[in-house]
């Protein structure tokens, strides 16, 4: 049951309509997005400004309560899920869902942390602007949450992901004080870049608050098709094509395997599939440029190219911007369609190009080896090194084996056993196994000066346990 000063205090603050507790808090603040991670919340707090935010704060600063900050509910590493001990404050951010400019002669957007994803797209795009950062959540998922994740999506392969967007954040520390600027400028050398702790902490340093973001100038059109590949290797080599003949235009690359259209067909057929006879692999890829003719001609020309050398055994374009827009609705329907069909061991990773054929060759043979299944290994973002690896073995001891195996072959390879998603809950053992411990001691030694007694998030990326409010003594 919540300490009913502390709720008494946090309705103070933030108004009692705005403080959960008890049976009123939902359902959705105490677990993820996947239903894996499950906890129990002392109190939720929905505050609707950054003052709010520090006022809270400074209320669970005193009484010692963790604090967990929760945007849209999409991750996928519970890093937004209290944990199950019932002390911890969520705060919901959903009420802080503003844009509150867009500067059009800066080329810069700024938003309130809860501010969803979709609703910053639409914003540029009325000052004929282009917010790059996409996801297939973004109908859902929050700012804030974007940055505390370091979220990339397709469209990193040209404009990069969360971090190299973002230009000035703010952040409420454990004890209520707050820190960033949002100046929107694109150099300033005047100290420690502090935005760059909070992106991709997973809340465990602060609650962002707001940020700002660059913009940039819109594709005049755009090129898109549908590829079909043999096999990985026959995936690098088209990517390699595609990126030496269109350079930087090149936007996002993409990589579908057989059984993920299965998927789609099976738990959403209103999706059209591009293909009458479903290719092994399939690569979605899309640049830009200045016309409609442009676009069209530089397609096809591309894709018979390709087919003459063999490096594709089929194509699709899209031939208008409603075909377009059903292509990336299959690419980013796919979560949809795999959380429908159970649930899968997954594994979020990133590999250097070179080694990215032969690392998902190994796991393609080795993983149904371990037991018989259903096995989505070449999935997601190509062009930056970034595979979705979803598994549901038949036999449901083998877990371990199977995810060990990814992990151990993302390590043999140089890669990376967290590309986007985060560390959260779920992968805390991994950052222990794989990180040196200098650089454990190095995140530890920053957590400790921003939040000394460990109130941000706790349990999540390091896993220390919080101070309770008799432990203080100051």
């Amino acid at each position: 049951m919540a300490d009913d000063s502390l709720a008494a205090e946090l309705a103070r603050v933030c108004g009692a309509e705005n403080v959960l507790t008890g049976d009123a808090i939902g359902a959705e603040y105490n677990r993820d997005f996947l239903g894996v991670c499950e906890g129990r919340a002392r109190a939720v707090v929905l505050p609707q400004n950054e003052k709010e935010v520090c006022a809270a704060a400074r209320v669970c600063f005193q009484k010692r309560a963790p604090m967990v900050a929760r945007g849209g509910g999409t991750g996928y590493a519970g890093a937004a899920t209290p944990d199950a001990g019932g002390r911890a404050v969520v705060f919901a951010m959903r009420r802080m869902r503003k844009v509150t400019a867009v500067d059009f002669a800066n080329r810069t957007i700024t938003a309130e942390a809860g501010c969803v994803l979709e609703t910053m797209q639409n914003a540029a795009a009325e000052k004929d602007l282009l917010f790059p950062l996409t996801l297939g959540a973004k109908g859902i998922c929050q700012i804030g949450g974007n940055l505390a994740t370091n979220a990339g999506g397709t469209n990193v392969l040209r404009y990069g992901d969360c971090r190299s967007l973002c230009l000035g954040l703010r952040a409420v520390l454990a004890d209520g004080s707050a820190v960033g600027s949002l100046s929107g400028l694109r150099k300033d050398n005047s100290g420690y870049d502090i935005k760059q702790l909070f992106i991709g902490s997973e809340g465990t340093l602060g609650i962002i608050t707001a940020a700002v973001f660059q913009l940039f100038s819109p594709p005049k059109a755009r090129g898109c098709a549908f590829a079909a590949l043999e096999s990985p290797r026959r995936a690098a080599e088209f990517f390699h094509y595609c990126r030496g003949v269109l350079g930087e235009s090149l936007t996002a690359f993409e990589l579908m395997p057989r059984l993920l259209f299965s998927l789609l067909a099976k738990h959403l057929p209103q999706l059209r599939a591009p293909f009458a006879q479903t290719p092994p692999y399939a690569a979605l890829f899309e640049f830009a440029c200045e016309s409609e003719k442009e676009a069209k001609e530089k397609t096809e020309l591309l894709l018979a190219a390709a087919l003459e050398k063999g490096m594709i055994a089929d194509a699709v374009p899209a031939q208008t911007e409603s075909a377009r827009a059903d292509f990336w609705l299959l690419r980013e329907s796919a979560p949809e369609a795999t959380k429908r069909e159970g649930k899968w061991i997954k594994a979020d990773v990133s590999l250097p190009l070179s080694h990215l054929p032969e690392f998902l060759e190994q796991t393609e043979r080795e993983l149904p080896a371990l037991s018989p299944g259903k096995y989505i290994t070449a999935f997601g973002h190509w062009g930056d090194g970034n595979m979705h690896i979803s598994a549901m073995p038949e036999n449901p001891a083998a877990a371990e084996k199977i995810s060990e195996a990814v992990y151990d072959a993302v390590a043999k390879f140089g890669g990376s056993f967290s590309a986007e998603h985060g560390i959260g809950q779920k992968k805390i053992t991994l950052l222990q196994k794989y990180k040196s411990p200098e650089e454990l001691a190095a995140m530890r030694a920053v957590k400790n000066a921003l939040d000394p007694h460990n109130l941000m998030n706790p349990g999540k990326v390091l896993a220390e346990k919080p101070q309770t409010e008799k432990e203080n003594t100051k």
